[in-house]
């Protein structure tokens, strides 16, 4: 990494200012642990019991139920990407950037959903989806800790930790209704929820449940947006073919000429009307097929919830509890009727004589050209090369053409009856899991002091969702149909004007397959907690006694895959053939920590983690914490340590799949398709980061409170997906770093020869062992490569005040500055700094805004409060590849977009609670998303929007009522 910036040695500055600080003594006290008189809880960021108040050294946020029902949503997926500090998390449908507007995973510092750790009450759940974790209703709070914790949680917890905090009391019935809608009617969201508890012989119950219903915002409801942005492709439906060219006599001459299906459409009419432009249209010499009708930016889905949770207390020693919650999810995604990258290499030629061909052999001056027929059939006989037998005096013929550019469904002719009604290919996710815990805490006996708690867990997940595909044996066996005696079987890959060739339905229907995935994931977890205080003959420091949690937990996970059964088969145009694939390991970690009140108003806390796998990997972190408070005013914070992830079982482990892949080798002239093979890495080590933090935490006034966290996070040997061209490239780099090669163009053969023989020269790329100059496969997979190094502060400012009789009113602030993001793919790639960058061309960083915020301001007074929200991101360069092709397509609303612009935000809600009827309470809530219906910056991407940063539905107003009894 290049140095740290300027900014980073002045945070060092302060530590050290901070530092002496602590030789000032002063008569403010930290709250003692173990006191009688107060409550004693579990923070998360800690397994030592803390008094009530208690300041942790690690930056934590909570998020209760009464911040999360003022985001006016009832996705939570709105409400993580509403946070300051989380990037790259996404709520807007790009199939093109993987955002998804049904999963949305927690992304703090935007170092990947896999680098922040998330908990459901305070134990491990199966994937990262938020809105899978518990009802909405049932959250008591968010716990976030935005600095590394895996010295006390182990793998993930680099970024942070997200623990969802159910609701574990509750006395009553709570009904709500939620709907929200945008104002021009195009799409609407509604939830309704349950949440019931009452204690029952001594068993403390709470159940809650929920049922949403989302409907589905298409990118046509958005046309000045979809026009904006890519809504056409260049491998079209008609498509392009690869004709022989013949010379004056009529004879091929070997060469081929890429021309467009004659009868592709003219000149592109709107394609923000439903159906236009249904043989393609013409642009640039080759036929376009225009998708955008077919693309949506928010999915529809329906889902529900459960969760129940019961406590007893068998004695004041034992309390005993479980938890169960479950969730079930569906999705329908549309896409086009059939997407581009498929095997089209692999089918046959197009014989001339294949009902509908519009191809006649011609001679170099256009002239017919002629074929015999001895046995009067209408077909061309054929020599034994295949060629077609020329005659003057026979029947005219068409060309043997093959695919060069090409789709097999798009809006003409007979489309396949599992099209969507609207001619697209919809696919149905079906996903729904379950989480079952059990706890037991209790005193430990024979210690006095000391608590333990123990908990089981066990979590199932199950992917039944339908996978679309193409048949390639269909296809195949339709091109290569008997014309005379069962022209029905025929496969016409062009279109028919008059209608007379169409494919019949159950041909049509024969090459589309549909089946379902069957992918099981499940975790068991066993965790034994104990802690208490550490005082041998009555020893203390003079801050007090020694606080000490130590525990163990087992983990245990596994995964079994099973494709669909045409992949399973081979039979896919998209795609390769995929085999069942299982697997399993288990994690062993111990762990132990401290709390030192080296001073009443000074304590230094310690924590150290071991984590081992069956696989192999391990690694022990430690952190170090501080916590100070020099005036009953201030306190100050600072953490040290390190924190990792392990690599995942497919990372490690998966079965080699193969598919073909365009390569350009920098060694040879070799330029082609080869075998790209690729396989999980065994030789993987887990990805690891030296984190550090520095804090203070300002009590200006009463009710005024000011917190600014310093943030640092080095990450090394991340973990990344080399393509092919990675791995040429980098083999390429390592030959010119031994040999001193520093040539322009390919190396001499011998010397390409050497290096192919040397153990320095990459394995994974496989060569003719007799032409260096042939590739013959290339094995691709996961490697240790990447590093990163994140700097960033956040400030979170609150304001409780009264002002006469006019109320209570509050002012709030939580922003986050990004100081630097720099990342390094690989040694032979440059530093490249993401902050300020949409970073577009990489995966591996979400857009960074510089500055993310947002400005709170509250009123309440009796019966009634108004709530508002102003969201700011900061402009960030726009660095997308810009598809500059669009602006010169009619009816494009194309702009050239260099910058994205700042963007404001407003959400405004009012409520009014209070009102008796039915022998409960009622409360409304009505509030505004978007209120002044800010548009998203259009940009020349998929659907005409970034669609990490943006929203496109527009002003969502939505309404609340809530009844308690």
């Amino acid at each position: 990494m290049k140095p740290k910036s300027v900014f980073t040695y002045r945070v060092k500055l302060l530590s050290a200012a901070i530092a002496a600080s602590l030789l000032v003594p002063t008569g403010a006290a930290i709250a003692q642990q173990g006191s009688p008189e107060v409550e004693e809880v579990v923070v998360t960021g800690s397994f030592i019991r803390r008094t009530e108040g208690f300041q942790a050294a690690s930056p934590i946020l909570q998020f209760d139920a009464e911040d999360i029902a003022t985001e006016g949503t009832p996705n939570m997926g709105d409400v993580i990407n509403n946070l300051s500090f989380n990037q790259g998390s996404s709520v807007t449908q790009n199939s093109l950037t993987g955002a998804s507007s049904t999963a949305t995973s927690i992304n703090l510092r935007g170092l990947g959903a896999g680098a922040t750790l998330n908990l459901v009450d305070g134990m491990r759940v199966i994937g990262t989806n938020v809105n899978t974790f518990l009802p909405q209703i049932a959250i008591a709070r968010l716990d976030i800790v935005t600095d590394g914790a895996a010295a006390l949680y182990g793998s993930q917890a680099v970024a942070g930790v997200v623990n969802f905090v159910p609701r574990k009391s509750y006395d009553g019935v709570r009904l709500e209704a939620y709907r929200q809608g945008d104002d021009r009617g195009d799409y609407t969201d509604d939830q309704f929820s349950l949440l019931a508890g009452t204690e029952w012989n001594g068993i403390d119950i709470v159940v809650a449940g929920e049922y949403r219903t989302n409907g589905r915002l298409k990118m046509i409801d958005r046309p000045e947006l979809m026009n904006a942005g890519l809504t056409s492709s260049s491998t079209p439906n008609p498509g392009r073919y690869r004709v022989p060219l013949r010379d004056e006599n009529g004879d091929l001459t070997g060469a081929t000429a890429v021309r467009s299906d004659p009868n592709c459409g003219g000149v592109r009419q709107d394609p923000t009307q439903v159906g236009n432009n249904p043989n393609g249209f013409t642009f640039g010499g080759q036929c376009w097929f225009d998708f955008g009708e077919f693309w949506d930016y928010r999915a529809a889905q329906d889902s529900a919830q459960a969760f129940t949770h019961l406590t007893y207390d068998v004695s004041s020693d034992l309390t005993l509890s479980g938890q169960w919650s479950y969730y079930k999810r569906w999705t329908a995604n549309r896409g086009s009727p059939s997407n581009p990258g498929g095997r089209t290499g692999e089918l046959p030629d197009i014989r001339g004589e294949l009902p509908g061909n519009p191809f006649p052999a011609q001679d170099a001056n256009g002239n017919q050209l002629f074929a015999q027929d001895a046995n009067g059939d209408g077909v061309p006989d054929r020599g034994p090369n295949g060629q077609v037998i020329r005659d003057p005096s026979g029947i005219p013929f068409n060309e043997d053409v093959a695919f060069s550019a090409w789709r097999p469904w798009g809006k003409h002719g007979t489309l396949p009856s599992q099209l969507g009604a609207d001619g697209s290919t919809v696919g149905s996710g079906l996903l729904f899991g379950f989480r079952s815990a059990l706890s037991a805490d209790f005193t430990v006996p024979f210690v006095e002091g000391w608590d333990g708690k123990a908990t089981y867990m066990y979590a199932r997940s199950t992917d039944n969702s339908r996978a679309n595909n193409f048949s390639l044996g269909f296809l195949t066996q339709g091109l290569n149909c008997d014309v005379v005696n069962d022209r029905e079987a025929c496969f016409n890959p062009f279109v028919s004007p008059d209608g007379n060739n169409l494919n019949t339905q159950a041909v049509a229907d024969s090459t589309y397959v549909q089946n379902r995935v069957d992918d099981v994931d499940t975790l068991q977890t066993f965790d034994l907690v104990f802690n208490g205080v550490i005082a041998p003959g009555g020893f203390e420091l003079p801050g007090g006694q020694i606080g000490a949690a130590v525990g163990y937990q087992r983990r245990d996970d596994r995964f079994d895959n099973t494709p669909s059964l045409h992949s399973l088969t081979g039979d896919v145009f998209i795609g390769t053939q995929l085999f069942p694939f299982s697997d399993s390991r288990t994690a062993d970690a111990f762990f132990g920590e401290l709390a030192l009140p080296v001073l009443d108003n000074l304590e230094l806390q310690v924590a150290v983690r071991n984590e081992e796998y069956s696989t192999g990997q391990s690694s022990t972190d430690p952190k170090y914490g501080l916590i100070y408070l020099p005036t009953d005013w201030l306190s100050i914070r600072a953490t040290k340590g390190t924190s990792f992830i392990a690599p995942s079982l497919n990372q490690l482990n998966a079965p080699q799949s193969c598919g073909l892949t365009n390569v350009a080798d920098p060694f040879t002239t070799f330029a082609a398709f080869t075998a790209n093979c690729s396989q999980g890495n065994p030789d993987l080590v887990p990805e690891s980061a030296d984190t550090m933090g520095i804090g203070f935490t300002l009590n200006l006034l009463e009710g005024m409170t000011l917190d600014i966290d310093y943030s640092e996070t080095d990450f090394t040997d991340r973990i990344i997906s080399s393509t092919t061209a990675d791995i040429l490239a980098s083999d390429f780099f390592n030959f010119r770093q031994a040999t001193g090669y520093s040539g322009t163009g390919t190396p001499p053969a011998d010397m390409v020869r050497a290096w192919v023989a040397s153990p320095q020269s990459d394995p994974r790329i496989q060569r003719d062992p007799n032409n260096v100059a042939q590739i013959d496969r290339i094995i691709s997979s996961d490697t240790n490569a990447s590093s990163m190094l994140v700097e960033a502060i956040d400030i979170k400012f609150d304001y409780l005040f009264p002002v006469a009789d006019l109320g209570m009113f509050n002012v709030g602030v939580d922003a986050t500055f990004v100081d630097t993001y720099e990342y390094q793919l690989s040694p032979d790639r440059d530093v490249v700094e993401a902050v300020g960058n949409q970073n577009n061309l990489t995966g591996a960083v979400p857009p960074m805004p510089e500055w993310k915020a947002n400005v709170r301001l509250g009123w309440s007074r009796d019966q009634h409060s108004v709530n508002v929200i102003v969201r700011y991101l900061d402009e960030m360069t726009f660095d997308a590849s810009k598809f500059s092709f669009q602006q010169f397509l009619p009816f494009s609303n194309y702009r050239d977009v260099d910058v994205l612009r700042a963007s404001t935000i407003t959400d405004a809600s009012y409520n009014y609670r209070g009102l008796e009827a039915f022998g409960g309470e009622f409360a409304f809530t009505v509030g505004a998303r978007n209120l002044f219906d800010r548009a998203p910056q259009k940009v020349p991407l998929l659907g005409g929007v970034e669609s990490f940063l943006y929203d496109p539905t527009g002003r969502m107003v939505y309404g609340r009522v809530t009844f308690e009894m």
